[in-house]
């Protein structure tokens, strides 16, 4: 009986079948200490961790493990990685073990990932760590650095600034030769690493403090640049994107006097919670294909209170880009999308009147997601959700709108409450909507107004009704 049940096992152990191949990504996959001790498994395990084509080196996880990993080894004779005398650097203890892993690894490496200590910085350990790695491992494109709080720093940041430990000093071109780089959380004064980046396409600058000149710097140096996502990023005033190779932009949590978006193949545009005067925001994208906007996000409500800068509205971006497309010598840019999301208050009738008027321009729209404020939050609006006042039902301002009766497939709402003009939005999509395939309604406590829904006579036959209810709205 125990001699089939092992065999069984055995059978069932698809693993050890795989090839060296395989089980080098999977355990790709694993921190670096975590990867190491799998040396323990078996005989096929040991030294598996050299081959894989991934690191990951986090501090926070690791620091420990890591000390007692390399304890026992035989010390290697590492390069010098600063020969310029004149930087005056020293690698700290965990800087050397990190490197010595790396030595140890006998593979190429194409993605590393590091989160350090500010620590790591002071002691130059993050500029070794990327240098070597750039000059030793052939086909390293991708990288990600991300720096978090010192807890074990608090000597170092008695001698020096917050910033000056969060300034790496990387050589000019260092990033030349990659295709992904993602920084979070350091200050950035000079784009002279980023010099000679032509192959760079995807790049994202996370909680980064850099002026005016650094960024654009960046941005010019970047020349075949295609994803690139700034986030709660400060420092810089204007942010001016002249560019024909980015086709993915993500601005979220900034805080500007000036935003310019000339980007001719553009097709997917996210802005969540940008402040900046309305007048000020050109957006010239005529290949768009999908825009988010966000106004209401948790991030708006962790920005400071600016005088003559605010949150930049969905409904008012509308209403701005609809003013100024008659302008436009390039034309309707909105015409070309096909999927739309934001946060829009459906109870106020001034706001659905803009997207009212976007919605005629947007002739190919296929997919709306729309996600109604928590208006009792004390960081929104202070206005009355109703504008009963005014004379225009919902249907009405929707008659116009192409999109919705002959092209319109999928709707998402989020934070449904069942209140009047609420339903209204809702009934005329379901009852008019000829091309809709499903729309989902997600509500917190609204059961019985959205169960009223699915008695509704549709205009599709093929459109089915997703109720989720009891859904906490998006907060």
């Amino acid at each position: 009986m125990k001699d089939r049940v092992l065999k069984a096992e055995e059978k069932r152990d698809f693993i050890s079948k795989l090839p060296d191949e395989i089980l080098s990504i999977i355990i790709s996959y694993l921190h670096v200490d975590e990867a190491v001790r799998c040396n323990v498994l078996s005989k096929r395990w040991e030294g598996m961790w050299k081959l894989a084509p991934h690191m990951e080196f986090d501090a926070k996880h690791m620091i420990k493990p890591l000390s007692q990993l390399l304890h026992k080894r035989k010390s290697h004779k590492l390069p010098c990685f600063h020969p310029d005398p004149s930087k005056n650097k020293q690698v700290s203890r965990y800087g050397l073990k990190i490197l010595q892993l790396m030595s140890h690894h006998s593979g190429d490496i194409s993605s590393c990932r590091f989160v350090h200590f500010r620590k790591s910085i002071l002691f130059g350990g993050v500029e070794a760590w990327v240098e070597f790695l750039v000059e030793n491992k052939v086909g390293f494109t991708n990288l990600i650095l991300q720096c978090e709080p010192d807890h074990y720093g608090e000597i170092a940041e008695k001698c020096f600034s917050r910033d000056e430990i969060c300034k790496p000093d990387f050589s000019p071109g260092l990033f030349s030769g990659l295709c992904s780089l993602e920084l979070v959380n350091y200050t950035i004064d000079s784009w002279a690493a980023f010099e000679g980046c032509i192959n760079l396409k995807n790049l994202k600058l996370e909680r980064i403090y850099l002026d005016d000149i650094s960024l654009s710097g960046i941005l010019e140096a970047c020349k075949g640049l295609e994803n690139f996502s700034l986030v709660e990023s400060t420092g810089f005033q204007t942010l001016i994107i002249v560019k024909s190779s980015i086709r993915v932009l993500q601005l979220q949590a900034l805080l500007l006097d000036e935003v310019e978006i000339n980007c001719p193949n553009l097709e997917v545009l996210q802005l969540d919670s940008v402040k900046c005067p309305l007048q000020h925001l050109i957006i010239n994208a005529p290949s768009l294909r999908t825009f988010h906007s966000y106004c209401y996000s948790i991030f708006a409500r962790l920005l400071p209170i600016n005088e003559g800068r605010y949150v930049l509205k969905t409904h008012e971006i509308f209403a701005h880009c609809n003013s100024s497309l008659s302008e436009s010598p390039n034309g309707n840019f909105l015409q070309n999308l096909s999927n739309m999301s934001m946060d829009l208050n459906l109870n106020r009738i001034s706001e659905v009147m803009d997207l009212s008027l976007v919605l005629r321009l947007c002739t190919n729209l296929q997919t709306l997601e729309v996600a109604l404020p928590d208006l009792t939050h004390k960081n929104s609006d202070n206005v009355s959700s109703d504008d009963c006042a005014t004379p225009y039902p919902i249907s009405m301002l929707l008659e116009s709108c192409h999109c919705i009766h002959k092209m319109l497939k999928s709707v998402y709402i989020r934070g449904f409450r069942g209140k009047e003009h609420e339903m209204e939005f809702v009934k005329y999509i379901i009852t008019r909507a000829t091309m809709m395939k499903k729309i989902t309604i997600e509500s917190k406590n609204s059961k019985r107004e959205a169960e009223s829904l699915l008695s509704l006579p549709k205009a599709s036959r093929n459109l089915c009704i997703n109720l989720k209810i009891n859904v906490n709205p998006m907060k």
